[in-house]
């Protein structure tokens, strides 16, 4: 009975993988949850209907000396990476290496043109992860990889601060019926002030490319509150190969007491930028001075 249980959970989370997206683009997700290992429950169970590839398959495009735990075989463990280069960098990459136990990993379907490809992002905890940092010991692995065959596309550390995640209001999202794109998430808390960063990323030619990234403070003291929340959005105008992304940052102050010592003054500003597909470098960029007076403002208050 239990074995029966088990295959059902599994078909139930295949189908919730193949199930077409109806939503609006700010909530489209090409899978309508997160599907975890520990979740999953069966390492060599297959990635999708039909396919011969396997989560394990899958990890071990990132992890050559991956093995399930015998008496958990919801777990696996490994000692280290393949090279994977920081986002940003251009080096050749650390290989990454520690006594990894590996439970949970988000699991996205991303779309290239037309083409559904996957995107696993771990966390990992090594002795030599971005050292120097404050977050030393520390990395967030985003891997793209085709399903069947299983092939690793190309993989990057993509943390820049304590915590790193895929944005919880917007994980992934469409450019267009063929092409989504996606944001990770970094922050950390201090003193009642919240750090944030956003890279918006997507895909090209089986890479992982940026498409832009922007750094937000959500701050408050006596009498007064400030929030900052950003906003993604596609325009319909003529593009190239890829639409045209509009990055819209809204700040609004809020007064929360008249009895401070200095009075506070509520407004709300907005920040945006327009990011294009340049065909020539194969890239997107902007005109991004207003994010950038902005992002000035921010850090002129750390």
């Amino acid at each position: 009975m239990d074995r029966i249980l088990e295959l059902a959970l599994l078909l139930m989370l295949v189908a919730a993988m193949l199930a077409s997206p109806t939503q609006s683009p700010k909530s489209a997700t090409l899978l309508s949850a997160n599907l975890s290992i520990q979740q999953s429950k069966v390492l060599n169970g297959p990635v999708q209907r039909g396919s011969k590839g396997t989560y394990l398959d899958l990890l071990r495009t990132l992890f050559p000396d991956v093995k399930v735990n015998p008496d958990l075989p919801d777990e696996a463990t490994a000692h280290q990476t393949i090279p994977i280069k920081h986002i940003g960098d251009q080096d050749e990459g650390t290989v990454f290496e520690g006594d990894f136990k590996i439970k949970e990993v988000e699991f996205r379907q991303v779309l290239n043109q037309g083409r559904g490809l996957f995107l696993l992002l771990i966390d990992l905890t090594a002795e030599n992860a971005n050292e120097a940092t404050p977050y030393e010991g520390e990395a967030s692995v985003l891997a793209l990889f085709s399903a069947d065959p299983v092939k690793l596309l190309d993989a990057l550390d993509v943390k820049t601060d304590k915590f790193t995640d895929f944005w919880g209001k917007q994980p992934i999202s469409h450019l267009d019926s063929r092409n989504d794109y996606f944001v990770i998430h970094n922050t950390h808390f201090n003193a009642g002030e919240s750090y944030d960063d956003y890279t918006v990323m997507s895909v090209d030619e089986g890479k992982l490319t940026v498409i832009t990234s922007l750094f937000t403070l959500n701050t408050q003291a006596c009498g007064w509150k400030e929030s900052q929340t950003p906003v993604f959005r596609t325009l319909r105008m003529p593009a190239g190969k890829y639409p045209t992304l509009l990055v819209t940052v809204k700040l609004t102050k809020e007064v929360t007491s008249e009895e401070c010592a200095r009075r506070a003054r509520g407004y709300t500003r907005y920040y945006r930028a327009t990011y294009r597909w340049n065909a020539t470098k194969a890239r997107y960029e902007g005109d991004s001075r207003q994010l950038e007076r902005l992002d000035k403002f921010n850090r002129d208050r750390m």
